[in-house]
């Protein structure tokens, strides 16, 4: 994401893009789910869905960045549980939505920030925001 911060969004899309090819080729060549490796290289292509939808945001490819929210959230919400989905996920759905004008989409995006809000302050849940990065 270093990229990002020089505002070269299409060179940080490339980057990312690489970097997801790169973890199928680790994922594919180590095979075995219990290799470090292999667990590593899921875990960081999860979160590359996230990192997408921010860099499709940032280029104005709303379309895009919605489907790489709504993917990002599925993935991680399958992996951490819906409670740990990183609220920068939700907030990167949530733009794209309001981008489009697409208010169901936004509905959905801010019920799911809400629960996300809702659960980090349970006493009973640890997770919370993992990070104030926002599109």
């Amino acid at each position: 994401m270093a990229r990002s911060k020089l505002n070269n969004w299409p060179g940080a899309e490339d980057a990312l893009l690489q970097a997801d090819d790169a973890y199928d080729q680790i994922i594919f060549h180590f095979g075995r789910t219990d290799d470090t490796r292999v667990l590593q290289a899921k875990e960081q292509k999860d979160f590359t869905g996230w990192y997408m939808a921010v860099c499709y945001y940032n280029e104005q490819k709303y379309d895009r960045a919605l489907s790489a929210a709504e993917d990002a959230y599925e993935v991680l919400s399958r992996r951490e549980g819906a409670r740990n989905v990183p609220l920068g996920v939700c907030t990167a759905g949530q733009q794209a939505a309001i981008a489009l004008g697409n208010r169901e989409q936004t509905r959905v995006w801010q019920l799911r920030m809400s629960e996300l809000q809702n659960s980090a302050r349970s006493p009973n849940n640890s997770a919370g925001s993992e990070s104030g990065q926002i599109p």
